[in-house]
């Protein structure tokens, strides 16, 4: 009788932790959802030479680099071929050609902390006033790019990359407008972990405007 109840207390036991989940997904209504995904933490992914000819137009010129951001960007090219070609092809995203790459504060003398980012056509189709068409756009698009930056997070592990940028681009009345969200890695951790929610993560990012100066939006 003993053996058979050590048998199915054991039984019980094994089967909650089989159940067990490590990771919390957190969502965050209009804002995105943060996707549960394992990441390439191993070895560099392998593309085919099309591919990476086709897509390294989207990386920035090497050549205008000043930081180690020309080193991280030869390091992790077919990661980041990777993430161009998903949304690209998968997303259908407009992506500025030349913008994907490591950008560091221009305004700071720190040009140790760099982010990896990106430039996003997009279209103000409703005519929305540039502090509007900002948190829409914001919004609607963070997320999605940063569940793709994610999967590849071995670009954000290296001391020297602290977060990821994403700069919106589009014109109203003739002009280019533009709006930049600096997001910092703790906070993409806290985001990934369930420890905030995403829009807490969009609230805590630093937002810069066409001329890139630091601005509050009712996010």
């Amino acid at each position: 009788m003993r053996v058979m109840l050590f048998f199915s207390v054991l039984f019980m036991l094994l089967s909650m932790s089989c159940t067990g989940e490590n990771i919390k997904n957190g969502t965050g209504g209009s804002t995105g959802t943060v996707q549960n995904t394992s990441g390439t933490d191993s070895t560099e992914p392998k593309i085919t030479v099309k591919n990476r000819e086709k897509y390294s137009e989207y990386l920035v010129d090497p050549k205008y680099y000043s930081t180690n951001g020309g080193y991280y960007q030869s390091k992790y090219h077919d990661s980041i071929i990777i993430i161009v070609k998903s949304f690209i092809e998968k997303d259908k995203l407009n992506i500025s050609e030349g913008t994907v790459g490591f950008y560091f504060d221009k305004k700071s003398t720190r040009t140790d902390r760099l982010f990896f980012g990106l430039d996003l056509f997009v279209k103000n189709i409703k005519s929305e006033d540039y502090g509007s068409f900002s948190v829409s756009v914001i919004k609607k698009y963070t997320m999605p790019l940063l569940n793709e930056v994610y999967k590849n997070r071995n670009i954000l592990k290296e001391s020297e990359v602290v977060g990821v940028v994403f700069g919106f681009k589009w014109t109203e009345s003739g002009a280019r407008q533009q709006v930049n969200i600096w997001i910092k890695e703790e906070d993409i951790i806290l985001t990934y972990t369930g420890k905030i929610t995403v829009n807490e993560m969009l609230q805590r990012s630093t937002i810069t405007n066409t001329a890139g100066k630091v601005i509050l939006l009712a996010i």
